[in-house]
């Protein structure tokens, strides 16, 4: 019907056949006339089972009745059982346009006589012969869904020509209806003609018109006060859902459930206001329950009994039962829908057995109510798409701010509604984005006037609700750890939140912790054994307001199963509760609370980067970074932030964020500085210590002026000197001038010396001279010890001095790192190629990505990448160097190092890709690494050193031969 409504001839589609003779009725199921009356189209459909078949005999009966009642330009027989081989010879019979009268008479009779069918051809007029070569058999396998799915496509297609658009949020609406329609039209016999203007009228009505009418009983008998279906569809969530129910599966007796779970205002009624709206085709009837307490759902329950016409006297027990007695005797599919429910009240009130599908909205993640679907945020093109239609401003105008205020809301529907509605009726646009961030979020996240249809509330009366609601389902004291680490939580970052720092941070003090710098090797994380925290977590997690998260890098000396374990919470909701803590009338004890956090914060980001947990560090930052800019916001100062700020920095430095660490760096000096309780010299001395290496790194800081840097170290200098003096500070002075010197190595690489640069070197090696040796100086002098043995070509030796170091030395440190380097150098030099690719995969694992210690993995990656490419020009003919050296450069480690590396370094690694494009002979790369290597700055770099220079000239010759 829907396809002849674009043939000009087509006046209306009759029903059942339409009035008139009894005979003709029981054929033709429906036919299409054209405007002088003229049948289209004569029609009979068959459906059956999956195991149902039609045979030769039933296809020629029906097709011989069609003929004979009806005078039409086409028949056609619609099933979707399969054939027998007969009935599909007949079918491919009648559709042969090459046969006559005489000839398809013959061919038939042959036909029927093969399948042993008792028909007879004979009878038949030759009017009949012919008319049964207009007959057509189609077969269509396809299950509910694809059909359902196809009908929706033609419906689009009609409205769009007629200049209407209909998108997912309301085809299953408007599908229902048809098809309500076309049975309305077949129990009556005076409707059972639909015009042509009736059924285009039917197709290409208002899209909110059919939305907006879902109430009522001729769109599939939707109860309830439904959700308002959303304009913006979530195709992928609704898609879930249809997964989990399957609409159209075969009628049976079970009753499937699905639960949509995520925060207050993240669209879960939406969600499944959607669905109904998408699909309600699928369903005799929806019923929509308002399940936020028990009594609304048993309102709910009343409306339903009235309309099955069960008793509604007794007992909720009694209705219910009731209710799902005569739900279970319903013929047809229904869908019940309990929108904000808990778990409880839903499985009490949810039917047993029924042909139905259940469809739950909580803010209970940890409902487990048939198939479980997370609500989460929208995604950005989706939060961005509904900004601009809230504010009506095209998209190319005003598309970064959309995203800015997308991501700064989290993709939180609800917020995202609440913003746009303050924006637009106050008079704002995106382009007051900035003003809006700064100024207003917090008033317009708590705007009752802003809240938009379907919402019951602002964001931060839901929010306050969830509250409420934790404190009244869970004891006392669960609600308020619960509480407590909420709050805590929300200076953190929203992602991968250790839940034992929580705890920690509520259960131990400082007296319970070794200091910062006395960390021995088993010293980990602060967990306290109490299952407590974790019963909080459940609780915030009934409302949302947490989740669980990724676990952290475990480790095997962590003290607690549950020491890896972590939550998720959104930064509106952290935003939120900050505000409330922030306003209140405690914040001085507030304040020092914080500081608490910032001492345990601290404390598992030492512990991780002292042990070398590189995933752990990394996975830590960010929840210092935050804690840190909230304290900075806050103006909150002292020795424990301080030391927080410099082990922060240490990560930006290792991770190339060279100017976040030396703002940070200069904070923590600053701090450290004016600490009322006096100035801890050694933490000041170590701060400008790291400052200066951040200064060395920096391209920005070191091509303005190197000087600062070289200030820095002189200052460390004459601490050390000090240190000089007791002989109990010996090896905390020898560790400033070897890692004094290390920076200032670093610096000429970078950079000509200076006369007070060489000066300050003379004096750091005379004083590191003077002082007595320690382990980290005979570590020094071993590992020039064989890097002289590397350098004399006896790799043997140095192979077993490094290997009997390595046993001794501390997994991950700077020194271990260096002895590892010459390991894998020496077994290059003897061509142990595979015990050389062991030692490199050791080195990769325990440096991490991105590796802590910048320098050691510089220099330590940039002498193997050298070596390899050495070992690769002088055995042309062996495969194993190449390899290696592609090995090397796709590790990780080596990726982020070679990608921040600066100066010298900068031009090495450049050198080092181009001559591994060049053994690998992948030409592409090869123009590319040659463009690099050419430039003025590595060419200048390259020149400072001659044995670079020779082979840069090398490498350089052989690639542009082969380009």
């Amino acid at each position: 019907m829907l396809a002849a409504v674009e043939d000009d001839r087509f006046e209306a589609c009759r029903v059942e056949g339409g009035a008139g003779e009894s005979d003709r009725l029981d054929v033709v199921d429906f036919d299409l006339v054209g405007t002088d009356d003229e049948v289209l189209l004569a029609a009979q459909v068959k459906t059956g089972g999956s195991t149902a078949s039609l045979g030769t005999g039933a296809v020629y009966r029906i097709m011989v009745e069609l003929v004979t009642r009806c005078d039409a330009e086409r028949y056609e027989l619609l099933t979707n059982v399969r054939l027998a081989s007969g009935a599909g010879k007949v079918a491919d019979l009648l559709a042969r346009p090459d046969l006559s009268v005489g000839e398809r008479r013959a061919e038939l009779a042959r036909t029927l006589a093969e399948a042993r069918s008792s028909a007879d051809v004979t009878e038949l007029t030759d009017d009949q012969i012919e008319r049964l070569g207009r007959c057509r058999l189609l077969v269509d396998p396809r299950d509910r869904t694809d059909v359902a799915d196809s009908v929706k496509t033609k419906v689009w297609d009609v409205r769009r020509k007629r200049g209407r658009g209909v998108g997912p949020r309301s085809s299953g609406l408007l599908l229902a209806h048809l098809l309500a329609e076309v049975h309305r039209r077949a129990a009556f016999a005076e409707h059972a003609v639909w015009t042509k203007a009736e059924v285009v009228h039917a197709v290409v009505q208002d899209e909110r018109d059919i939305v907006e009418v879902i109430g009522g009983r001729d769109w599939g008998s939707v109860l309830g006060l439904m959700a308002p279906v959303p304009d913006l569809p979530r195709t992928g969530l609704v898609e879930q859902i249809v997964s989990a129910l399957q609409p159209y599966r075969p009628t049976g007796r079970s009753v499937r459930h699905c639960g949509l779970t995520g925060l207050s205002g993240i669209g879960k009624s939406s969600l499944a206001a959607a669905y109904v709206a998408a699909y309600a085709d699928a369903y005799e009837a929806i019923y929509w329950i308002d399940a936020t307490s028990p009594d609304s759902i048993e309102d709910g329950f009343q409306a339903l009994a009235v309309r099955l016409g069960v008793e509604r006297d007794g007992t909720s027990e009694r209705l219910r039962s009731a209710v799902h007695e005569a739900l279970s005797t319903r013929a047809g599919r229904f869908l019940l829908v309990f929108d904000d429910a808990t778990p409880d009240l839903a499985q009490r009130w949810s039917p047993r057995l029924a042909d139905a599908d259940v469809l739950i909205t909580t803010i209970d993640s940890t409902a487990r109510l048939g198939t479980s679907i997370p609500v989460t945020a929208l995604t950005s093109d989706e939060a961005v798409e509904l900004i601009h239609r809230r504010l009506d401003e095209p998209p190319a105008e005003s598309g970064d701010q959309a995203r800015r205020l997308a991501a700064e809301l989290e993709r939180w529907p609800l917020a995202l509604e609440l913003a746009t509605g303050y924006l637009r009726s106050c008079g704002y646009t995106l382009a007051d984005v900035d003003y809006y961030l700064q100024a207003l979020k917090g008033r317009s996240l708590d705007d009752d006037l802003s809240v938009p249809p379907g919402y019951p509330r602002t964001l931060v009366a839901a929010i306050d609700l969830g509250l409420e609601l934790l404190h009244r389902s869970n004891p006392k004291e669960i609600a308020g750890l619960a509480t407590e680490m909420l709050m805590r939580a929300s200076y953190l970052s929203g992602q991968q939140v250790p839940i034992q720092l929580l705890a920690a941070t509520l259960a131990l003090n400082a007296d319970n912790l070794p200091q910062f710098d006395n960390l021995s090797e088993s010293d980990g994380p602060a967990v306290i054994q109490d299952p407590r925290p974790q019963e909080a977590v459940r609780a915030l997690s009934r409302i949302s307001f947490a989740r669980h998260d990724e676990r952290l890098a475990w480790r095997t000396s962590d003290l607690l199963p549950t020491a890896d374990h972590t939550i998720a919470v959104n930064a509106v909701l952290q935003e939120v509760v900050r505000t409330r803590l922030e306003e209140g009338s405690a914040q001085g004890e507030w304040k020092d609370e914080l500081r608490r956090l910032a001492f345990h914060v601290n404390h598992w980001l030492s512990a991780a980067t002292h042990n070398q947990e590189v995933t752990k560090a990394h996975q830590l930052a960010p929840h210092a970074a935050a804690l840190v800019a909230h304290l900075r916001r806050l103006g909150v100062a002292g020795r424990r932030i301080a030391v927080l700020a410099g082990n922060l920095a240490g990560i930006y430095v290792a991770a190339g964020r060279d100017e976040e660490a030396i703002d940070l760096l200069r904070s923590e000096i600053d701090m450290i500085l004016d600490d009322a309780d006096g100035v801890d010299v050694f933490l000041e001395h170590q701060a400008r210590l790291h400052l200066a290496r951040a200064l060395v790194h920096s391209d920005q800081a070191v091509k303005l002026d190197p000087h600062p840097a070289v200030v820095e170290l002189a200052r460390v200098l004459t601490y050390a000197q000090t240190l000089a003096l007791d002989h109990k500070a010996h090896q905390a002075a020898a560790k400033f001038c070897v890692s004094a010197l290390s920076i200032l190595s670093l610096l000429h690489d970078r950079v000509p010396a200076t006369d007070k640069s060489n000066a300050l070197i003379a004096v750091l090696r005379e004083l590191q001279q003077r002082l007595p040796s320690t382990t980290l100086t005979e570590n020094t002098d071993a590992i020039e010890r064989a890097n002289r043995m590397i350098s004399e070509g006896e790799d043997g030796s140095a192979e077993r001095i490094t290997r009997a170091l390595l046993t001794h030395s501390r997994h991950g440190n700077s020194i271990n790192t260096e002895l590892r380097r010459l390991l894998v150098e020496a077994l290059i030099g003897q061509q142990k190629w595979q015990e050389c690719r062991t030692e490199i995969d050791n080195l990769a694992a325990e440096l991490g990505n991105p590796p802590l210690s910048r320098e050691s993995a510089q220099q330590a990656l940039h002498n193997i990448a050298l070596k390899l490419v050495a070992a690769t020009l002088d055995h042309p003919a062996s495969p194993e160097p190449r390899a290696l050296l592609r090995h090397l450069l796709s590790q990780p480690c080596f990726v982020h190092t070679s990608a921040i590396a600066g100066g010298e370094y900068r031009a090495k690694f450049d050198l080092f890709a181009l001559a591994a494009a060049v053994y690998d002979n992948r030409v592409d790369d090869i123009g590319e690494g040659l463009t690099k290597v050419g430039s003025d700055a590595n060419q200048h770099h390259l020149a400072q050193d001659p044995v670079f220079s020779m082979l840069a000239r090398k490498i350089i010759t052989i690639a542009q031969a082969m380009i």
